[in-house]
């Protein structure tokens, strides 16, 4: 009886730890999901330097309006992001693509200045 037990338990085991993500019918591209991330990034970061108080700007709707000008909708965007989002490896590139694409629009300076930045940090 023991044994019928711990081999049911590793049975379940094995079958529980499926990767259970399904993949989304309409899934974005990661080059898609690229741009996209880009293009937000960016617009954030300038909007971080005007005075959000006086416009009070609805970052949700520049958002929904970025992802409709790559020809997508935010529903699409949204499952890809969770998509990606666990699936560590794939996402971790996508990061590291949008970080490249907008460190090649730093001037020269800068852009090596970071990169040696990236170079001195101690990987865990």
């Amino acid at each position: 009886m023991k044994k019928f037990a711990t081999l049911l338990l590793c049975f379940i085991f094995l079958f529980s730890c499926k990767n259970s993500i399904k993949k989304p019918e309409n899934l974005l591209s990661e080059n898609a999901m690229v741009s996209i991330l880009e293009d937000i990034y960016l617009h954030k970061q300038q909007s971080y330097l005007i005075e959000t108080e006086a416009n009070a700007i609805d970052l949700s709707k520049i958002d929904a309006q970025i992802i409709l000008k790559h020809n997508s909708t935010v529903v699409q965007f949204k499952e890809s992001f969770h998509y990606y989002v666990l699936q560590p490896e794939i996402y971790n590139e996508i990061l590291q693509d949008v970080r490249n694409n907008l460190e090649s629009k730093l001037p020269e300076s800068e852009r090596i200045k970071r990169v040696e930045e990236r170079k001195s940090i101690p990987k865990n």
